[in-house]
């Protein structure tokens, strides 16, 4: 992989098999989830995540912790020191680690996952839209 100090943030590639898990072990935890349509259209801000995305497959979960504030100020703090945040966290964690552990622990969940980063990747190179270098 080369540096190019001159790259910008990404954009994040979202592994649907990952993604996929993600949403299946949240809903066995009694998380609900809004279309993928409507989720595609909630504005967030930049982040080296897309960088990572185009690098290996990944995905980029968001979650509140009950709170209207904006991140990174000092109010979102006080509110991510709560017991309901810390509690969201950790299901948030859990959920992960199940993924992690389907991706680990099952070979034809990782073939799909590896397929899926593959098949966005040479999209993405047809469209011209693959800017990352190896």
């Amino acid at each position: 992989m080369k540096w190019d100090p001159d790259t910008q943030y990404l954009d994040v590639w979202t592994n649907e098999t990952l993604a996929r898990l993600y949403q299946q072990y949240a809903e066995e935890l009694g998380l609900t989830f809004i279309s993928r349509a409507e989720q595609e259209k909630i504005p967030f801000g930049s982040t080296d995540m897309g960088n990572v995305s185009q690098m290996k497959p990944a995905i980029h979960p968001f979650f509140d912790i009950d709170t209207k504030v904006a991140n990174h100020t000092a109010e979102f703090a006080q509110a991510a020191a709560t017991e309901e945040a810390h509690r969201r966290t950790l299901l948030q964690a859990k959920i992960m680690a199940m993924v992690a552990l389907d991706v680990m622990c099952n070979r034809n969940t990782l073939q799909a996952v590896k397929d899926d980063f593959d098949n966005t990747a040479n999209e993405k190179k047809q469209q011209g839209e693959y800017k990352t270098s190896n």
